[in-house]
């Protein structure tokens, strides 16, 4: 009989679905008010403007960290897109 490990993360897991959602609410909010030159906003503005919970946070920006969407300075509590980043948002936008 194989021993079941469990997984553990600091990072919340959400439903597809929503991810999809809050990632394009987040790429969006970011290229539309965040400040040059990489569209940077502090994560406490985005969770209380975008009323998402700090788990919605933390999980949507996980995910476009490792799809290479965000600028390095997101380590210092500021979210901002890379120029892949502002390329996507642009085009979610061109797309409205």
């Amino acid at each position: 009989m194989a021993e079941e490990t469990q997984k553990y993360s600091a990072i919340p897991t959400l439903a597809e679905e929503r991810m999809q959602v809050l990632r394009r609410q987040l790429l969006l909010y970011l290229y539309e008010k965040g400040a040059p030159p990489d569209h940077a906003m502090a994560s406490a503005s985005i969770e209380k403007d975008l009323e998402f919970t700090r788990d919605e946070l933390r999980a949507v920006h996980m995910a476009i960290l490792n799809e290479g969407l965000v600028a390095e300075r997101a380590r210092f509590g500021f979210i901002g897109l890379s120029q892949r980043g502002r390329i996507e948002a642009q085009a979610l936008k061109d797309g409205d």
